[in-house]
């Protein structure tokens, strides 16, 4: 996943549909939550999917020329710290195994940690099982993630995440600034050429406002405008949810 945050340089001013202007947020309270879960949307669709968010991505821009403040990576289950998955990248695990499912962030370039943290959260059924996989070089995924993560969890047995029935998966980001906009990407790679009817709803919520930019293989046909699906069974091509211009709720 990848956040991009910009400085408001007014409350309202060059912001895409900026609904209110966002009051200050009380340390440590929630800003806004991505889900993923499974939702039957078409008959294609599997009660059974597989999810890997093995990596979150924060980029947080200056609003006129782009300049990156900060980019974190998260990686749920690394593979070679060092190697395929950064030394500057935190592991913060859906399941709760070490070091734990909540924690700051880290700079991916200074290696420090930063004021905004992570919780990650189960509800209903969600089981590990291994191996994911990594999306193809030259896809939209491999891009933006390829040498700070690895989609395939290594030799770790929690790799992937089975989400079934109503199960949910969600991050919860607290310490945003609530003068500066984000981007949100996010995705799951687990690699099997039969799972291509697989998918994965990802949701965000309580967000004041934000633009939709999901990559071309992405489902939104019938969902809410805060939702959208990946064929995360295989997506070997790359899909990811993309958000953008998000400001953050209270």
């Amino acid at each position: 996943m990848v956040l991009h945050d910009s400085f408001l340089p007014s409350r309202t001013s060059g912001i895409t549909n900026a609904l209110t202007v966002p009051k200050l947020v009380r340390p440590g309270a929630p800003i806004f939550t991505v889900d993923y879960r499974k939702k039957i949307m078409k008959p294609k669709l599997l009660p059974s999917l597989w999810l890997q968010p093995a990596c979150l991505v924060w980029a947080l821009l200056l609003s006129g020329p782009a300049q990156a403040q900060f980019i974190a990576f998260n990686d749920h289950a690394p593979g070679t710290i060092g190697v395929t998955t950064s030394s500057n990248a935190t592991t913060w695990n859906i399941f709760g195994n070490s070091p734990g499912a909540s924690g700051a962030l880290k700079d991916i370039i200074a290696g420090t940690n930063l004021p905004v943290v992570v919780t990650i959260t189960r509800t209903g059924t969600v089981a590990a099982s291994s191996p994911g996989a990594n999306p193809a070089a030259g896809t939209p995924l491999y891009n933006v993630f390829n040498g700070y993560v690895d989609f395939s969890g290594g030799t770790n047995t929690d790799a992937v995440a089975h989400v079934t029935g109503s199960a949910t998966v969600t991050y919860t980001f607290t310490g945003l600034n609530p003068y500066k906009t984000y981007s949100f990407k996010g995705s799951a790679v687990r690699g099997v050429s039969t799972y291509t009817n697989r998918w994965s709803l990802f949701e965000i919520d309580g967000a004041v406002s934000f633009t939709s930019a999901h990559t071309s293989g992405c489902y939104t046909n019938g969902l809410a405008t805060n939702q959208v699906a990946v064929c995360t069974g295989l997506n070997t091509n790359g899909d990811m949810a993309d958000w953008e211009n998000i400001i953050p709720g209270t």
